[in-house]
Order: structure tokens, then C-alpha cells, then sequence
């Protein structure tokens, strides 16, 4: 009887259960390499373990916003500096970016709770300007929050390239909170400094 060749050795050898979990586990850090899908699942599971917390403890001195102009995809404008007396949550985001996929849900979810207060103003501002990729996004991820892309410059100091990047602005037009980088803005501490200053 012959003896197995050492291909034949090394095949038997990785199909053992062993082997099996270690080439399934290949095959899930190339999907998380490859696929924006992937790595924002992989993002989204370490959110809801609380890893990426906003943090509002580490709030910026507040300082003047610029004027900041959006279009959405009706055609209408806004401009923050019209928006005295309201509290602006900005979010700049990206469909590729597996970062803002992940965190979309919480920013959803800090949308909802908050909707139906007229004082409460929501901007997904998407940096590619590609609005109707961007609608489908949404729609295909049960997003409600309001869709926008800008339609001025944004200042260096607001968001220096790094997406997602959030901003909010107070109801005196000053900019007090500002992150780059996934956050969970459904958090109970988020939810709560966010509804102190709609107060």
C-alpha cells in the first residue's frame, strides 16, 4: 500500500475541525478587509458593547458656528445662521465608509426620540454630494433622518477630512460639540445631554 504524499497529508491535516475554523476564520478577516458591510457589522457589534461612546464629557469651549448651507433633494436650502433658537445635530457621512454605516442606527435612533420637537434640526450631510445614491442608503438601512449635502465650503476646523465627523450646534449658533470617528449617539448619557439642550 502507498504511503500519502505530503499534499495529501496536508489537505487531511486542514480538514479537520481545526483546520475548518481556521480557514473560516480567514474567510471572515478577508470579508471584514474587502466588504464595507462587513466591517461595519464588525463596528456596529463593538458599539452596542459600548466601546464608542459619544462622549459628552469632553465638550469644546463653544465658539461661533460659520454659516453652514445644505440642499436637500428638493432643492431647499438651509443655513445655519438662520437657525438661532435651535439646536442642530450635523452628521457628515459617507456610503462607503463602514464607520458612519455602523453608527447610522444610533443616530437614527437619537433622530426618532427627538423628531417631533420643533427646537431639534437634523442634518445627514453626505460629503460625496451623490444624492441619489446616498437616498437609496437610507432607504435600503430604514434611515428617516433628514438627507442633505452641502452646499458651502466646510471650514478645516469643523471637519478636517476624517468621516464620520458630528458636530452640534447650540441655540445661540455656537459650535459645542464636535467628534470624529464612530460614536453611539443613542446612548442613555447622549440622549440626555442632547435633550438638556433643547431645555
Amino acid at each position: 500500500m502507498a504511503q500519502p504524499s505530503r499534499i495529501q497529508l496536508f489537505i487531511k491535516k486542514q480538514l479537520t475541525l481545526s483546520g475548518i475554523l481556521n480557514i473560516l476564520f480567514m474567510l471572515a478577516v478577508v470579508a471584514v478587509i474587502v466588504s464595507a458591510d462587513a466591517k461595519a457589522l464588525l463596528i456596529r457589534g463593538l458599539l452596542s458593547m459600548k466601546l464608542f461612546k459619544a462622549d459628552v464629557s469632553s465638550i469644546e469651549q463653544p465658539k461661533p458656528a460659520p454659516q453652514l448651507i445644505f440642499k436637500d433633494n428638493k432643492g431647499n436650502v438651509i443655513q445655519t445662521n438662520n437657525l438661532k433658537g435651535k439646536v442642530i445635530y450635523i452628521n457628515f457621512w459617507a456610503t462607503w465608509c463602514p464607520p458612519c454605516i455602523a453608527e447610522m442606527p444610533s443616530v437614527n435612533e437619537l433622530y426618532t426620540k427627538f423628531s417631533s420637537n420643533p427646537n431639534a434640526v437634523f442634518i445627514l450631510a453626505d460629503v460625496d454630494h451623490d444624492m441619489p445614491k446616498a437616498e437609496a442608503f437610507l432607504r435600503k438601512h430604514k434611515i428617516d433622518a433628514p438627507l442633505y449635502v452641502m452646499e458651502s465650503d466646510i471650514p478645516k476646523e469643523l471637519m478636517s477630512g476624517t468621516i464620520p465627523t458630528t458636530l452640534i450646534i447650540d441655540k445661540q449658533g455656537r459650535i459645542i460639540y464636535r467628534h470624529e470617528g464612530v460614536a453611539d449617539y443613542a446612548s442613555d448619557d447622549f440622549i440626555k445631554y442632547f435633550d438638556g439642550l433643547l431645555k
